[in-house]
């Protein structure tokens, strides 16, 4: 993978962790300070979605990055995306 890809990848994962540590602190003091339940389990879960979300972009933008440094190194063809190739086509799922 080009190092500066890897680089700008390093950083935002950083990044995202230090945001989400910061909504579950912000979320902690206001627990702490008797905020509706209610709202603090909607925030929560809202920090988790987001912490998965992000890992889930991050992962695709690492798989991205390592298919441009095969590419541009005239490395092997690129992998299927998603389900291509996966024997899935032309199935009818409800």
């Amino acid at each position: 993978m080009d190092a500066e890809l890897e680089q700008s990848l390093k950083r935002v994962h950083e990044a995202m962790e230090r945001l989400n540590e910061q909504f579950l602190a912000k979320v902690g003091g206001l627990e702490q300070r008797g905020a509706d339940a209610a709202q603090i389990k909607r925030l929560s879960e809202g920090a988790r979605a987001m912490k998965d979300s992000s890992r889930l972009y991050l992962d695709w933008a690492q798989h991205y990055a390592k298919e441009v440094g095969k590419i541009e190194h005239g490395g092997e063809e690129e992998e299927p995306f998603l389900d291509e190739g996966s024997g899935f086509e032309g199935m009818n799922f409800p």
